[in-house]
């Protein structure tokens, strides 16, 4: 082998990239702090979401249940032409039995005016069906935050 051989053979051995070992194989810190930026940024993004859609299914069990009462009053409307003041069996009130508490919400009350269901919280939907004395009908309203 001439000498220009070998010293290109040295040369190639020497340029030859170098296997990594196990230890030195993985992620980088760069790597793994973008990765972890990026999670937080995803969270951050869905987590409100997430809240809100908790809220407005409890909202709906107490839509549901302010809905019920609401029409039992139009029954109650159109046999006495007036609506019930309240719940039990006295003389001018709904013979029915006060619904269960929905999740985060308070008992639902019942006037002549209205039927009401308030969120335990300011983050929650307040639930009011109006109604009207005139007609027997009720307006279904649900509005964000507590009620007044």
């Amino acid at each position: 082998m001439s000498s220009l051989t070998k010293r290109r053979l040295l040369m190639l051995v020497a340029n030859k990239p170098r296997q990594h070992s196990l230890l030195q194989k993985g992620f980088t810190l760069v790597e793994l702090m973008i990765v972890v930026v990026i999670v937080g940024i995803l969270s951050a993004i869905a987590l409100p979401n997430f809240l809100n859609q908790q809220n407005k299914a409890k909202a709906t069990c107490a839509e549901t249940q302010v809905s019920a009462l609401a029409k039992e009053q139009q029954v109650f409307f159109a046999e006495n032409s007036a609506f019930a003041t309240g719940i039990g069996t006295a003389s001018g009130q709904l013979d029915t039995t006060t619904p269960a508490t929905c999740n985060g919400y308070s008992a639902v009350t019942l006037s002549a005016t209205k039927v009401q269901a308030a969120p335990t919280t300011t983050s929650g939907f307040c639930v009011t069906a109006t109604l009207d004395a005139t007609t027997g009908s009720y307006t279904l309203a649900k509005t964000k935050g507590s009620c007044v």
